[in-house]
């Protein structure tokens, strides 16, 4: 029998573990038809592997725990990224894969047969995707669309996002800095100002404050390097009868790899942990997320004055005259009518009924519905069609290592809405700080000048500009305006078309801060 895995580096215990069950998808190149039948591990065959050039997977495909578990395995296909893509050097990746196959053969187990007790010989065939020396066989075109992005491009739009964030993060904490130096000044000054003036100087210190997102989830352990002075005290509903669950530790991790999308796409935002309940279904035994601690956690964030609440997860529609419906209801409607974003994720169930779960179902037109695509923004298959936005989702990386060239670090994919969700609700949060920088970096003439009051009709980005993009329409539309496509109807943000160049320019040694401001201020206005 035959499996064939699409996920890269693929942990040999999941191959194992899968094999191990009695039941095994049969995948048809020719016609792509499913066929599922009753199987043993005993009888697979073949497998057929994405490797994406990291010596660590090989390794672990290669030893006595691994691939050598299955006694009736005879050839293993690899489906391997072109060696211009590769991080290595071609003699290096040549030597890795000599090693694999001569490993995996020493470590095979005889297979299993009364008559053999000598070790079995397994093929290994190289499926490149181009004409590489020393590679056996050609990725055919099948292979191709069915979805094998080479290492560099996997994920472009993660990757885009956070070299656009660098040199903006350098510009903000040099805006933010000048900025204070100015009204700072002023401050001390106050007795001298008018009630206008004085109301105008208020104003403008609110856009120096962080953007707070609020993320409802399991918790986020706060010790992760990652979170260097990014994060706030939080807040946990998560009441056992064993005790409580604090808000800085995830028990899954969930909450954690949230965290680490958000800031991967805005590192300067400020991230407030609030801990949900999660439960167990009488029926299902699924998890779900408890509805009080919903409620209570929704009003938590309200109470912080969080500019973005992230939701990435979902709960079933609770019934009509509920206490359970009555406390969301509650809750949300005062959300709704508060100065807030508010992102949750769709269920990922495809069913006619995909849009009746909280919090989305409460206000569609207050609250974003956020779908998983992969990187080209073709809607995964399991988030429903009735998304407000699709943002990337399929086999993104939550490791916290950046280092590619570290092949020795563990790498976690993770695949749904609730990926997308971090990534729109840190989107919201960069576009914030555009925002706001270019604000307070189009008054600091007219504040140099003596002049305090409201901004004049020359400045490309006004106080008030801020305020739109804090509420949902506003910031749908700078969304839609860096650039959609659409995907069963629902867009997709390729941002890429804005940022790109963006990056060079606020990246640009040769620039002044001036310069740069100037070009961010018409992003913005653009």
């Amino acid at each position: 029998e035959h499996l064939d895995w699409q996920k890269a580096d693929l942990d040999p215990k999941v191959i194992c573990e899968v094999g191990s069950k009695s039941r095994v998808v049969e995948t048809s190149r020719m016609v792509g038809k499913e066929d599922e039948s009753s199987r043993l591990r005993s009888s697979l065959a073949e497998v057929t592997l994405k490797w994406s050039g990291k010596n660590v997977a090989l390794r672990g495909w290669s030893e006595v725990e691994g691939l050598p578990q299955l006694p009736a395995l005879k050839a293993i296909t690899l489906n391997i990224p072109a060696m211009s893509d590769q991080q290595d050097p071609p003699d290096w990746i040549r030597r890795n894969l000599d090693q694999f196959k001569a490993r995996l053969n020493q470590n095979m187990a005889p297979s299993g047969k009364s008559n053999s007790s000598s070790p079995r010989g397994i093929k290994v065939v190289e499926n490149w995707s181009d004409k590489t020396p020393g590679a056996s066989v050609l990725l055919n075109g099948l292979a191709s669309s069915a979805g094998m992005p080479n290492l560099e491009q996997e994920h472009e739009w993660i990757s885009d996002m956070e070299r656009f964030a660098e040199p903006m993060s350098r510009l903000w904490e040099s805006i933010l800095t000048k900025s204070g130096e100015k009204l700072d000044s002023l401050e001390k000054e106050a007795k001298a100002l008018s009630n206008m003036d004085t109301q105008t100087l208020a104003s403008l210190q609110k856009l120096r404050k962080d953007a707070v997102v609020a993320l409802i989830d399991d918790g986020v352990n706060t010790f992760d390097p990652t979170f260097s002075k990014r994060f706030m005290e939080g807040k946990t509903f998560d009441y056992r009868d064993d005790g409580v669950g604090q808000y800085y530790i995830s028990e899954t991790g969930h909450g954690t790899d949230m965290a680490r999308m958000i800031l991967k796409v805005c590192p300067m935002a400020s991230i407030y942990s609030i801990k949900l309940k999660v439960q167990k279904t009488a029926n299902s035994g699924e998890s779900t997320v408890e509805a009080f601690s919903a409620a209570s956690a929704i009003e938590a964030a309200l109470e912080k004055k969080a500019n973005i609440i992230s939701m990435s997860w979902t709960l079933p529609k609770p019934d009509a005259k509920t206490i359970e419906r009555e406390r969301l209801d509650a809750v949300l409607s005062r959300a709704c009518q508060e100065t807030v974003l508010m992102f949750c994720s769709s269920p990922d169930r495809k069913s006619q009924n995909e849009t009746q779960h909280y919090t989305s179902y409460f206000n569609r037109k207050k609250i974003f519905l956020i779908g998983a695509a992969d990187d080209s923004g073709t809607l995964y298959n399991h988030s429903g069609t009735q998304n407000d936005f699709i943002f990337p989702g399929i086999n993104i990386s939550v490791s916290g290592d950046h280092n590619r060239n570290n092949t020795t670090s563990l790498t976690r994919e993770l695949t749904g809405s609730s990926i997308a969700t971090a990534l729109a609700a840190g989107l919201a949060a960069m576009m914030t700080y555009c925002f706001k920088a270019s604000a307070l970096a189009a008054v600091m003439p007219r504040i140099e000048q003596g002049k305090i009051l409201a901004a004049s009709s020359t400045e490309l980005i006004k106080p008030e500009d801020v305020n739109a993009v804090a509420h949902r329409d506003g910031i749908e539309m700078v969304f839609k305006r860096i650039g959609t496509i659409e995907s069963y109807s629902t867009p997709f943000i390729p941002v890429w078309n804005r940022f790109r160049y963006a990056t060079q320019v606020l990246g640009d040694e040769k620039k002044t801060d001036d310069q740069k401001s100037t070009y961010l201020m018409n992003l913005c206005r653009n």
